[in-house]
């Protein structure tokens, strides 16, 4: 990806590459091809100098212009970069100290002013960039290129290695995007995960377009700012799972909504946990006076362990509800990308099954990892004889694939992972006449709900707080 950034910074050097809105709205920092690629070998220079070469390091940056620098600065040195959320909070602390005892990382990059009590160097961002570039040649390889730590609800994710050939193959099979000659993208997805980092910061660095950044923090606080920074700047390409289109329909008032002009947008990839068809359906009926389009929507499939996407609605058709018998009214999320292959199988024996029959989702492709780091068992259990295991289930009609469910009993409520496991832990310990307790998903309207049932030594109420 280095490569690609350089080609970029020599073609349109003035062009603009990332623009980051510190407070979501209007406050900018913005950098062009060329400062870009000038900023990633000053950093490349730092890290060289360490000896880093071949190895993983943490990069705990907030989401914007030094995260991105930072990444290909790695790539430059050929310093393999393993994104995490910068430690702060116990939940983004407990992740930070699990990711890097699991990862082997000797180094962290930090914010400038920032410190954790680690037994891992601490690196200073701007301290990096204060060399001046080598003249050297890049050290980059065509090996492990970045390892996405999957987003488990536990203290202890798995490492996917993801290579630089996953990566060219998955820009090369985004025929979801064909026709569409996307300008521009916007995101507000944190890049420490493989929707934000891979479908929006280098999706847009691939295709030389400019890409306007924003916190997470800053959409949960105020849904509206997504909308109006895609209005604003003219976003073309801009997606989110189906939480935050619901968030728009729930939060975005009238008087909102007629400052909107939405009509630049292209492409809106939905995706990353169940896709519901009323959240579209609301969605696309309430910002149609601003221009919004039904068949923007690209519904779509994938995960950490496939680069990112396996299955895309392709582009200029609304999407498609297909009903079925035991599972209801399910989204489709397309046909496999090119290059991609998708088998539905018994979960118990792994025979193929026959179209509209329910089973594990397995993928096949040059966008599958080669397995996980550090975590050889795994591996040899998830990827088998090069197909992934996925864990997840569907079925395929009309070459489609359609997402039902998880094997595991994962909860995801508002973009959030919850293993049932740890929940039933922290509710058996609130109070000592609990015997049993039970969490599992509800639907609910139009959402995914957190159930619980509880089993107590005799019958009595228990205080919820």
């Amino acid at each position: 990806m280095h490569a690609v950034l350089e080609t970029w910074a020599q073609q349109d050097p003035h062009g603009l590459a990332l623009r980051h809105l510190t407070d979501g709205e209007s406050l900018e920092q913005a950098v062009t091809f060329a400062e870009l690629w000038e900023l990633s070998r000053r950093c490349s220079t730092g890290l060289q100098e360490l000896g880093l070469s071949g190895k993983p390091i943490l990069l705990a940056l907030p989401a914007g212009i030094d995260f991105v620098t930072a990444l290909f600065g790695c790539w430059h040195a050929g310093v393999i970069p393993v994104p995490v959320y910068p430690p702060r909070g116990s939940r983004h602390r407990a992740r930070f100290h699990a990711v890097a005892n699991h990862s082997g990382a000797t180094h962290t990059i930090l914010p400038a002013g920032h410190s954790e009590t680690t037994g891992i160097r601490q690196l200073e961002f701007n301290s990096l960039i204060a060399h001046s570039p080598a003249a050297s040649e890049s050290n980059g390889n065509d090996s492990t290129s970045l390892i996405q730590y999957t987003s488990g609800s536990t203290a202890m994710p798995k490492g996917v290695r993801i290579s630089h050939a996953n990566l060219r193959a998955h820009f090369k099979s985004l025929s979801c995007f064909q026709n569409l000659k996307i300008a521009s993208a916007l995101s507000w997805l944190p890049p420490y995960h493989d929707m934000g980092l891979v479908l929006k910061i280098l999706y847009a660095i691939e295709a030389g377009i400019p890409l306007t950044l924003f916190s997470p923090d800053h959409f949960i606080q105020r849904p509206f700012r997504w909308l109006q920074a895609i209005s604003k700047y003219r976003a073309e390409l801009s997606g989110a799972p189906n939480f935050a289109f619901e968030a728009c329909v729930r939060a975005v008032s009238d008087p909102e909504l007629q400052s909107l002009d939405l009509s630049c947008w292209k492409a809106a990839p939905c995706g990353a946990e169940r896709i519901r068809p009323d959240t579209l359906r609301r969605f696309a009926k309430r910002f149609a006076s601003c221009g919004f389009r039904e068949e923007a929507f690209l519904p779509g499939y994938g995960l950490a362990e496939t680069t990112l996407i396996v299955t895309a609605r392709k582009s200029g058709k609304p999407p498609h509800v297909t009903r079925h018998p035991t599972a209801g009214s399910v989204v489709s999320c397309g046909p496999p990308l090119d290059g991609n292959r998708i088998r539905i199988t018994d979960p118990e024996t792994g025979k193929s099954l026959e179209d509209w029959k329910i089973g594990e989702i397995r993928v096949r492709g040059p966008v599958v990892s080669e397995g996980y780091w550090r975590h050889e068992s795994d591996s040899c259990d998830t990827f088998v004889n090069s197909e992934l295991k996925t864990g997840d289930l569907g079925f395929l009609a009309d070459g489609e694939l359609h997402v039902t469910g998880r094997i595991k009993d994962l909860i995801i409520i508002d973009g959030l992972n919850f293993a049932p496991e740890d929940i039933e832990s922290v509710i058996l310990e609130s109070h000592h006449e609990l015997l049993a307790a039970a969490a599992f998903p509800v639907d609910r309207e139009d959402r995914e709900v957190l159930g619980i049932a509880l089993e107590t030594a005799k019958l009595t109420e228990v205080d919820a707080n």
